[in-house]
């Protein structure tokens, strides 16, 4: 009996947490203790029971198997439950026993008693009878429960097995149908693309036939051209011998005037001399004739020679064109005769394949027609069961509340047993006080203690850092409430303000008050203070002498200073404190600290004002007088926040404690009764961490109570108990106070508190539903958003959810000390609790709603506070909703789904990675990382070892002169912004943060570093047992264009790789990667088998196999005109002729020739289509992890892909035959496997044009084709193979099916489909145009000339010794010895080259020192006179018509050859040169 005593005793003083239950327990009559006092109560027991469920026909059929075992789950646990209730029951019979036979003896004493005192016990016994009856009833109901639902749980699992069998049936037979479907829709896919590879080839051969055509024609025009040049030499020939008569008659005749001459003088000697004389002058004069004869039949036959030779070498020019025409019109005859023969075979296989696919799709429309009855019976069927389900959850639904009505009804009797003992007892006045308290008696002290906290948080603060947290109070008696408590007053926890330093920036940091941080130089020689109200509304004034700033480093306090002066702030001003090391610097209006320097680096700084934030010590010392006690002593605390027992002083650890307390509302980091991180702290450190470090600058951030002190206060005193339920108004966001009025969280006005307050054009409340997203944005964006605005949405979700804002693109005014003078306010934790303000610059950042937000999220935009400061672009999210357990992001790499809000999750990983969390990287995988929005990045920046951040960047670098213009590929990129207050050597950071095994690996990326001063980039490696060391660097101006670095890795256990940035000696060094990618294995060089260009032209590769399947032929078997130099090329494909890609010869004429399939070099390696059939990336590996065999390889597997030679071993899927990118293996048991690829995510912004001809990869949003018709939607026109992988591509413009450029299905009656006209990404190449006619300027590679024929090097030709600079021109067109065009020398004779004027507009600058490439439109000159045109009579009779070759260059200024820079001649009209030009001023770019 002791024993028992002795249990029950200990039971009593058990105090259970329950929730509200539906149980009533009435008592009625009066029991007599000491002093009279009575209580008046009615017995009755009143609970709601009802027997088993029942179900209808069918209704168990409807349980999914997931359900399935929910339900028998659910069941077991109820059973247990049960048998635990059962239990308990048992033992509280076995007491009630007990109790009976106490009761016995203790009658017998009361009998005694009464026979003493005359005490009558008549009631009490009445009442304890009927009590045990009622007991006695309920457990004999429970019984009988029991029984009931013993059997109901019997049926169902007899259903459920049922419903499994039939159900595994019915989906196995729906999989037989779609297998069929799927082999069906392959085969007309190969039919279909066999005749449109038929229909292809037939098009081709007519635009074949077409260019013989025009190659005929053209080559008769040529023989007329060259007749008539034959005419014109024969002319200048007889012309020329005209001539030569008419000089030689000339010589006849001067030789006879000369020899009478002669005679004369020799009669004349004759008569003066004697003989000896006249024979001495007859033999020289005859010498001298002879001279003269002899030299003028030399010059006469070497110009006889001459004309010979070069009217020889016209007609054997002449004949063997003709012959070669001759031969090429006889072979093209050929080629067209054979293509009519080819094509008239061809025609019955089109019938025949067009009939059979006829027949094939009225097949496949039956099919459809079958599968859509049966997908509508399964439907039905479906929609039956659901209702089925929804029948079943809420008839479970009625049972759980049954239950929680029988543990509640149990809990009752276990609280009105333990009263009974105490009434026993004696303890009459303990239950005299419960009775009390539970009455909600409540002393008018209380009610005016209300009054006062309510007034104390009435006049509620618009300033940007009120808010509310919620807290969680200990009650305790009136008559135990503790001693007013000395909290930390000394000045390490009173911090009115902090802002972290310049090194270490944070833009989400607040502070309170109006007074602020406007600056710190990061050199420690200045901090700016400022007052951050604006002139006007709400403006306020305040003095800050006996202010305190103290500056913190590490944690420690390093230097503190004391404002002296009487000096008031008026809004929107501001008050630089300089140091005494840079007094020099201070105005009139500042003022010197008596101290040396504030400190460099990172760190931060604290303001205080005079009272060392007095009134929130008042408010916390009044809170402990009525009984509230710390927050972190509450008892749910180690959720939220971590205590260092062995930071804290050694007198205060009891401060620290924690407590049973009674958590009315979640924990409230922000509430005043909150320490601060470091409020008794020892020296060791922070005595409390906040779990949620974006909220730690919540804790003590207020002078006042939080909306959830004040909370906390109205529950623990019960101030709304005596309002009236029916007319007390509902508040939605807030609480009812002790006036029965509705005390309203931070931001909501109204009656019940339900209207938000936000201006009239903007914010709003926002219900979100699970799956649905919603986009919102400041007004105006993207363009700037007006100041005086105050938006605020309210995002929530009552089906558990969580919600989530995604911030896409975010440009908020801040200054450059973390301090926003607009912002994004997000409040996630608690939507009564101040949020955290986003600004300045912000790219792809989320954040989610707590578990203790009650599924609300507020988001505040406010650019009103702080109205006089410039606006900027503004900001876009998104919202959707996630559950409690993907709110963590628990995937570290990948994907968490949720199907319910509750916290089970599936990850689903990226690729390359493994584990239940996705936290495993596989082995032979590559990872990418592209900066670009929604996707994540395998480096992250760090916080040590580094003195600032790299940024993600959009567009072109705020720098002039220095950084990239755009990303290197996509949209954003990383960029080390250089620009103070970076100093010299400062460094940025980014490392990996992934485990990585230890295997070798390559890093690859693109980097930009242009700049006058660019510093250094540098990659270091580090690991286990190695130290960090830098494995790359590369220093200084590397251009103003993006190159790729190739690093190898070795392998390395816990390898960790670092890219660092660091500054050079100016602003002018800005730093930009992009594209990392860390692949599986040594560094391949860049594969020769891919195109650069957009035509390939440039193409060296070894591919000699066309894309059809046709090997080449050797170019010295084909007799050709692109010169002897490509016969050295075997039979690989090449483009001599700038077709639109490499081709070689097939056949042995000129006229057989195909399309090799050659990859672009960039391609993006992600999906743009369903079925990935435009995929030509370099992903090598199956999604099991095997090697692909190699496209040009017959080892391990046969195929019959040889056109894909060129591709290597990468993943393709040719035609688009299969549902994703596939590839042999090496794997000599498995042929092939699927490839694992991801899809290009949202924020992939394809190009709006084509990078090559055929623009396979385009997928831009073009929809209309080159007639103007628009396109039609992929899903509704087209075959099945052209749906499966463009179904989700609307309408646009695409090119499935190796088609000649991108096309589209139209409404055409006459033509299906048409082609689009989409434009080429490729930007023109000033170097492959021309700049004026004469293209004198050309410094292009085109070595074809307009008839095709390869050109000759200029060093094999005449020019050579002529002493020109031939160097470096190699056979390309030029126009070294000037004529109307660039031109070249080809094996008979010379040739102009086709090369188009170019379209682009020229700079504006100089290129270079001389300005050679110049081409702008300065026509002023040095002396401020305009410039005179070229082609004027003024300079063509000055000059002789030496600069015609600038004709078409009006008055530009201009280079020419012996000049040291662009000039032209002058308008005016006294020059300072005679010949009448000057020089140009033009700027260097």
């Amino acid at each position: 009996m002791s024993q028992e005593k002795v249990e029950l005793r200990n039971y009593g003083k058990h105090k259970p947490v329950v929730s509200s239950r539906t149980t009533v327990i009435n008592r009625g009559g009066s029991l007599p203790f000491g002093g009279g006092v009575t209580s008046q109560r009615s017995s009755t027991l009143r609970m709601s029971m009802g027997g088993g469920p029942s179900y209808a026909a069918g209704t168990l059929a409807g349980l999914s198997h997931k359900g399935v075992n929910d339900v028998i789950s659910t069941r077991d646990k109820e059973k247990k439950d049960m048998q635990g209730l059962n239990e308990r029951f048992a033992s509280y019979i076995e007491k009630v026993r007990f109790l009976e036979a106490q009761n016995k003896a203790l009658l017998a004493e009361i009998e005694r008693l009464k026979k003493l005192k005359g005490f009558d016990v008549s009631e009490i016994k009445e009442l304890y009878e009927n009590e045990l009856a009622e007991c006695r009833n309920v457990i004999d109901d429970l019984s009988k429960e029991k029984a009931k639902f013993d059997s109901t749980l019997v049926g169902l699992q007899d259903a459920l097995d049922d419903e499994k069998r039939e159900r595994f049936a019915a989906e196995k037979e729906n999989a037989e149908l779609r297998n069929k479907l799927d082999r069906l829709n392959d085969q007309i896919g190969e039919y279909e693309g066999e005749v449109a590879t038929l229909r292809g080839r037939v098009n081709g051969l007519e635009d074949e036939v077409g260019k013989l055509r025009a190659a005929n024609k053209r080559l008769q025009e040529d023989i007329c051209r060259l007749r008539a040049d034959l005419d014109e030499e024969t002319r200048k020939r007889i012309e020329a011998e005209c001539k030569a008569q008419a000089i030689e008659e000339d010589l006849t005749f001067r030789l006879n005037v000369a020899d009478a001459e002669i005679k004369e003088l020799t009669a004349l000697l004759d008569r003066d001399k004697g003989t000896e004389m006249r024979d001495i002058w007859k033999g020289e004069m005859s010498k001298a004739v002879s001279e003269l004869q002899k030299e003028y039949d030399n010059q006469l036959a070497a110009i006889r020679a001459d004309c010979e030779m070069r009217m020889e070498s016209q007609l054997r020019e002449l004949q063997a064109g003709v012959n070669r025409d001759n031969m090429e019109a006889a072979q093209a005859k050929e080629e067209v005769k054979k293509l009519k023969s080819k094509m008239g075979g061809m025609n019955p296989r089109i019938g025949e394949l067009e009939a059979e696919n006829a027949k094939l799709l009225a097949q496949l429309r039956q099919l459809q027609i079958d599968y859509g009855d049966l997908e509508a019976d399964r439907d039905r069927e479906v929609s039956d069961l659901k209702t089925q389900i929804e029948t079943l959850s809420m008839q479970m639904e009625a049972v759980m509340q049954e239950l929680q009505v029988l543990q509640d009804a149990k809990l009752s009797l276990e609280l009105e047993i333990s009263c009974y003992r105490k009434l026993l007892e004696g303890e009459e006045q303990s239950l005299k006080h419960v009775v009390e308290s539970a009455s909600g008696a409540r002393s008018k002290g209380a009610n005016q203690l209300a009054d006062i906290v309510q007034k104390s948080n009435s006049g509620k603060s618009d300033k940007p850092d009120d808010g509310g947290m919620v807290f969680k109070v200990q009650m305790k008696s009136p008559s135990s409430l503790p001693m007013k408590e000395t909290s930390p007053t000394d000045g390490s926890n009173k911090g009115l303000s902090s802002s972290e330093s310049v090194g270490k920036m944070v833009v989400n940091r607040t502070c309170r008050g109006n007074i602020t941080f406007d600056n710190a130089k990061a050199d420690g020689t200045v901090v700016t203070l400022a007052n951050n109200t604006a002139p006007g509304r709400g403006s306020k004034s305040t003095n800050i002498q006996g202010w305190k700033i103290r500056r913190f480093i590490k944690e420690k306090e390093k230097y503190s200073y004391e404002i002296k002066d009487n000096i008031t702030l008026g809004p929107g001003q501001t008050l630089n404190i300089y140091t005494q090391g840079s007094a020099d610097e201070a105005g009139p209006n500042d003022i010197v600290a008596n101290i040396i320097t504030w400190g460099g680096g990172a760190g931060s700084f604290q303001l205080f004002d005079k009272e060392n934030d007095r009134p929130s010590t008042i408010a916390h010392e009044m809170a402990h007088t009525i009984g509230i006690t710390h927050e972190q002593k509450r008892s749910d605390r180690d959720g939220y926040v971590t205590v260092h027992f062995d930071a804290i002083v050694e007198d205060k650890v009891k401060n620290f404690d924690k407590d049973q307390t009674y958590n009315y509302h979640p924990y409230d980091i922000e509430s005043i009764m909150h320490y601060q991180q470091e409020a008794f702290s020892n020296g060791n450190g922070n005595t409390i961490d906040v779990a949620d470090e974006n909220l730690a600058f919540l804790i003590r951030s207020r002078g006042s109570m939080t909306y959830y002190d004040v909370s906390d206060i109205l529950t623990a005193y019960k101030c709304s108990s005596k309002c009236n339920k029916k007319t007390a108004p509902a508040c939605k966001y807030g609480i009812l106070n002790h006036k029965c009025e509705c005390y309203c969280m931070d931001g909501f006005v109204g009656v019940t508190c339900d209207t938000i307050e936000t201006d009239s054009d903007c914010g709003g409340s926002i219900d979100l539903t699970h799956g649905e997203e919603k986009i919102i944005t400041s007004p105006n964006y993207p363009e700037k958003y007006p100041t005086g605005k105050l938006c605020r949405w309210v995002v929530r979700n009552s089906d558990g959810w969580l919600p989530q804002i995604i911030i896409e693109d975010l440009h908020l005014t801040a200054n450059t000390v973390s301090h926003c003078y607009h912002w994004l306010e997000i409040q996630y934790n608690l939507p009564g609790q101040t949020g955290i303000r986003k600004c300045g610059e912000i790219v792809n950042e989320k954040w989610s709603a707590s578990t203790d937000s009650g599924g609300t999220m507020i988001l505040t935009f406010d650019s009103k506070y702080v109205a006089n400061r410039p606006a900027e672009a503004g900001f876009r999210a998104r919202l959707k909703l996630i559950g409690k357990g993907c709110r963590s992001e628990p995937c570290v790499h990948g994907k968490c789904i949720q199907t319910s809000p509750d916290a089970k999750f599936q990850c689903i990983c990226d690729i390359g990675f493994k584990g239940e969390l996705c936290d495993q990287m596989k082995e032979k995988t590559s990872l990418r990382c592209s900066f670009e929005v929604d996707t994540k990045c395998i480096f992250t920046n760090i916080e040590e070892n580094d003195d600032f951040q790299w940024s993600l960047f959009k567009g072109a670098s705020t720098s002039a002169g220095t950084g990239p213009t755009h990303a290197y590929k996509g949209q954003y990129y990383m960029l080390a912004e250089m620009s103070n207050p970076r100093i010299p050597n400062d460094k940025a950071r980014l490392v990996t943060k992934v485990k990585f095994p230890g295997v070798d690996r390559c890093l690859r990326f693109y980097y930009s570093m242009f700049g006058q001063n660019v510093g250094t980039l540098n990659v270091l490696m580090a690991g286990k047992g190695r130290a960090e060391e830098i494995v790359w660097t590369k220093s200084g101006n590397q251009g103003d264009r993006w190159k790729e670095a190739a690093i190898f890795i070795p392998s390395t256990t816990d390898l960790k790789l670092i890219i660092e940035a660091v500054r050079g000696n100016d602003w002018d060094s800005d730093i930009a990667i992009d594209e990392i990618i860390i692949s599986y294995g040594k560094c391949r060089e860049v594969s020769k088998e891919c195109l650069t260009t957009s035509n390939g032209a440039e193409y060296k590769g070894t591919l000699s196999i066309t894309e059809n399947g046709q090997t080449c032929k050797d170019w010295k078997s084909v007799s050709h005109s692109f010169g002897t130099q490509l016969n050295n090329n075997v039979n690989y494909c090449r483009n001599p002729d700038n077709k639109a890609r490499p081709w070689c010869y097939t056949g042995s004429g000129t006229g057989s020739w195909e399309y090799c399939d050659v990859p672009q070099c960039d391609n993006d390696e992600c999906l743009h289509s369903k079925n990935g059939y435009e995929y030509q990336g370099v992903v090598s590996t199956t999604k099991t992890g095997r090697e692909c065999q190699r496209w040009d390889s017959q080892f391990p597997h046969d195929h019959k892909y040889s056109s894909l030679s060129a591709h290597e071993n990468f993943c393709r899927n040719p035609n688009g035959e299969q549902p994703f990118p596939w590839c042999y293996t090496t794997d000599s048991k498995i042929k092939w496997d699927y490839c694992d690829i991801e899809r290009c995510s949202s924020s992939h912004k394809p190009h709006e044009c084509k990078k090559t001809e055929k623009g396979i990869e385009y997928f831009g949003t073009i929809s209309k084709t080159m007639k103007g018709r628009t396109c039609k939607r992929w899903d509704k026109a087209g075959s099945t193979k052209a749906k499966s992988s463009l179904g989700d591509q609307e309408n646009y413009c695409r090119n499935v099916g190796k088609r000649d450029k991108p096309w589209c299905f139209t409404d055409d009656p006459k033509r299906k489909w048409h082609y689009c006209d989409i434009p080429s990404c490729v930007k023109p190449d000033l170097t492959e145009c021309l700049q004026s006619e004469y293209g004198l300027e050309y410094s292009g590679k085109l070595n074809t000339t307009e008839q095709g024929l390869a050109c000759l090097p200029w060093t094999q030709t005449d020019l050579k010794f002529y002493g020109l600079n031939l160097k470096g021109h190699e056979n390309y067109c030029r126009n070294i010895v000037i004529r109307e065009r660039p031109w070249c020398y080809v094996e008979q004779g010379w040739d102009y080259c086709k090369i188009p004027r170019c379209t682009a507009s020229p700079k504006e600058c100089l290129e270079d020192s001389k300005g050679e490439k110049y081409f702008g439109t300065t026509n002023t000159a040095k002396d401020g006179f305009m410039c005179r045109r070229w082609d004027s009579d003024w300079v063509q009779k000055k000059t002789q018509g030496n600069f015609m070759f600038l004709k078409d260059q009006e008055n530009y200024c201009r280079w020419t050859k012996m000049m040291p820079g662009p000039w032209c001649f002058t308008t005016n009209p006294n020059p300072k040169n005679s010949y009448g030009h000057e020089f140009c001023n033009i700027p260097y770019c």
